[in-house]
């Protein structure tokens, strides 16, 4: 694969061999395929010239010998001549081509004896009627005399890249090669509809709008490659001339949909942010270039979108490449299909401005990659479909399994209450026996019996009623826990929430039972000025609350809410004070002074304040919890992990005399890291009853220091797997670690 790279890009940087003939011998079987190093070529800025001055000797000194197979003049505004002789000793009639479709103007001096003899006027913006051959391609016959030598002047000019494959064939050849171009135009585009139709389908049957984007994507990308071509003003707009000036503006709107179809396909927005916020600004530059077309600004729009194409085209590689590093699996798939045309679509528009030079493979790039990336990227998209229908498939197996479990259970009541009746019938049966033998208590025993049946009987049905009540009680309850979950879920501040402050940050949050007494909260606050400098300030919380399972959950709900009500309604920012309104709330809502309730939590709360220089000043107030953060940076052999404490004072609970909390201020340089935990952490047990420990957490912190947070994370679980193995959890368990 390195090999084949290699040679292709040693292709793509491949010079021709320096100019050594200016005629050209038609019968010369050695003759390239594309014949502009036989050319003069004389730059027209002002684009004034006349064919009679031209043809002056007085400017032929000013033509300049052409060293390349294709010409290439790039992007340019300025008129260009080209020159070359032909030498003919054949009765052959021989047809010159200009293989590139999109040329605006296009003319063909003949000349004999210093007098033009023969005049062609054809390009993209002149009339289609005018031309010889009523096709795509531009040719021109040659009225070429026998066993003479013969000049020809190309007048041409566009706005777009402009590069002139110069063709000459034989009459039979040049036939044949129009035949073969309108068979492999053909297949394109009809493979092009194909892959139109073929997603559209799939459109209607799941209405996922990524679909639908793809297709008006391939729509638009194929009407671009048929403007290159000229497929577009000989077959799509022949009826409506007037518009192939504005082609340019469909350029920058294919790009933009396929920047639109990248992002949603990569979920950049979701997974990285930053790069989301770039890739959203280029399909606005591309909006702006295709806006800038469609007004009649063809030059400004041709250089900004073939700009645009070469940036995007690198950014979106780069991206797709992190996502792929990352595990995210659609990446994998993007690399391969429009890794395919990106590398294309970069290699022709690297030849229309000047970086690569024009060749066969630069003048066909996009077409052949963007042939690949719809066959890759449609498979890509089937593959999103059968990876539905397997998760759909596994679903609906997990809930087979789970069916046949229960019925088995039910199955196994049921074998255990057929044999008590058994029994309880063989009892019965002896009983008779007995009755036989005792005639004279026939009738008292029958009755007896006939009780106890109808007794039995009752019991039995009342059994019955008791099993469905306890399903059905366990089955609500077992819904309600879940929803709560849910709910609980909710409360908790959103990735992208903390990192809008934080570089980046990881969280270690295991419920004891399915809810937890543990909870971590999250605001920023209004900006603060310093200097007529306006730095950001946030707060964050990581508390436990009394109990875990459902009574720990009910109490998070009720101090997520007073904290929220201490800081948005109250406009408390201290963190001891909002500590102290948190008490005095929690005793009053729970009627602490009333009865014998003693709900309370234990919690860190900081109050993080960017300043000037990188640093950030940290407020922290606790109860009963430590924060943990590095000291004496600048000694890179004597990196410090400090534990602070919390106050020894409950919040919550019926006591009357509680001291204040207090503030403990210090300042840390960003992209240090400072940690939240809960004791449930280092209160796990092992087999031998020993607990984890703050110690080993400290230890474990202290190593931390050039680790990155998501090794961190995964650090700390394997320790405390290691550690509890096949132990139960005792509580529940929270780490937060914070990159400022």
């Amino acid at each position: 694969m390195l090999r084949l790279i290699f040679l292709l890009i040693l292709y793509l940087f491949s010079t021709n061999t320096i100019f050594a003939q200016t005629v050209i011998d038609l019968q010369n079987p050695n003759l390239p395929k594309y014949l502009g190093e036989y050319c003069k070529i004389l730059e027209d800025k002002e684009g004034q010239f006349s064919i009679t001055e031209v043809i002056n000797l007085e400017k032929q000194a000013l033509f300049k010998a052409s060293t390349n197979e294709v010409p290439n003049f790039q992007i340019t505004p300025f008129t260009y001549w080209l020159q070359f002789e032909l030498k003919n000793n054949s009765q052959e009639k021989f047809f010159l081509e200009i293989d590139k479709g999109d040329i605006d103007s296009l003319s063909l001096y003949h000349i004999q004896a210093d007098t033009v003899t023969k005049v062609f006027h054809i390009g993209q913006l002149v009339p289609f009627k005018t031309r010889f051959h009523q096709g795509h391609q531009f040719i021109f016959p040659l009225n070429l005399v026998e066993n003479t030598t013969q000049t020809f002047f190309i007048r041409v000019k566009s706005i777009k890249p402009l590069a002139i494959p110069l063709v000459i064939a034989k009459e039979s050849t040049m036939t044949w090669l129009s035949y073969r171009q309108d068979i492999t135009q053909g297949m394109y585009f009809g493979f092009a509809l194909l892959i139109i139709l073929y997603n559209l389908f799939i459109w209607f049957s799941v209405r996922d709008k990524l679909y639908l984007i793809y297709v008006v994507y391939v729509a638009m990308l194929s009407i671009t490659l048929a403007d290159f071509k000229g497929i577009s003003a000989s077959l799509l707009f022949v009826n409506f001339e007037s518009f192939n000036p504005y082609t340019i503006g469909i350029y920058g709107v294919a790009g933009s949909l396929a920047n639109i179809f990248s992002v949603l396909f990569l979920e950049t927005k979701r997974q990285l942010p930053k790069n989301h916020k770039i890739l959203v600004f280029l399909i606005l530059c591309y909006f702006i270039s295709a806006l800038l077309g469609f007004l009649g600004f063809r030059f400004a729009s041709c250089i900004s979108v073939n700009a645009i194409a070469l940036i995007s085209s690198f950014y979106l590689l780069y991206t797709s490449w992190i996502l792929y590093k990352q595990g995210f699996k659609p990446a994998k798939f993007y690399l391969y299909a429009f890794g395919s045309f990106l590398f294309c679509v970069i290699a022709q528009f690297s030849g229309n401005l000047g970086l690569l030079p024009a060749n066969a493979f630069t003048l066909q790039a996009m077409q052949l990659g963007s042939a690949a990336e719809m066959l890759l990227l449609s498979l890509a998209l089937a593959d999103k479909i059968n990876s539905l229908k397997v998760d759909n498939e596994k679903a609906k197996a997990d809930l087979l399994v789970i069916v046949q479990e229960q019925n088995a259970v039910l199955e196994q009541k049921v074998a255990t209450r057929t044999q008590e009746l058994h029994e309880n019938n063989m009892m019965l049966e002896v009983q008779n026996e007995e009755i036989k033998q005792q005639q004279e208590e026939l009738l008292t025993i029958n009755e007896t019996l006939g009780i106890q049946h109808i007794e039995t009987e009752l019991q039995k049905q009342r059994a019955e009623n008791t099993l469905i009540e306890l399903q059905d009680t366990t089955q609500r309850l077992n819904q309600s826990i879940k929803y709560a979950q849910n709910i609980q879920q909710v409360i908790l501040p959103d990735t992208a929430l903390i990192n809008s402050f934080f570089k980046e940050h990881f969280t270690i949050y295991l419920p004891k039972d399915v809810v937890s007494g543990d909870f971590y909260w999250f605001t920023n606050l209004s900006d603060t000025i310093i200097d007529n400098q306006s730095y950001q300030r946030a707060l964050f919380a990581l508390a436990d609350c009394t109990g875990h399972g459902v009574p720990g959950a009910f109490v998070t709900m009720v101090c997520n809410t007073l904290l929220y009500e201490a800081v948005e309604i109250a406009k408390i920012e201290s963190p001891a004070k909002i500590l102290q309104n948190l008490d005095i709330r929690i005793q009053k809502i729970l009627r602490q002074h009333e009865g014998k309730n003693s709900d309370g939590l234990d919690i860190s709360l900081c109050l993080f304040e960017k300043q000037a220089h990188q640093k950030i000043e940290i407020t922290f107030a606790g109860s009963h919890t430590y924060i943990y953060y590095f000291e004496n940076l600048t000694h890179a052999e004597n990196h410090i992990i400090t534990k602070m404490s919390g106050d020894r004072i409950t919040i919550g609970g019926n006591s009357n005399n509680k001291q204040k909390f207090n503030n403990q201020i210090f300042t840390q340089q960003k992209g240090q890291v400072i940690y939240f935990s809960t004791d449930g952490y280092t209160d796990q047990n092992d087999a031998n009853r020993n607990r984890l420990g703050l110690q080993n957490l400290r230890t474990m912190l202290g190593a931390f220091q050039n680790t990155a947070l998501n090794e961190q994370k995964q650090i700390l679980i394997d320790a405390l797997n290691q550690h509890q193995k096949e132990q139960p959890q005792r509580d529940d368990i929270s780490v937060v670690g914070l990159l400022m």
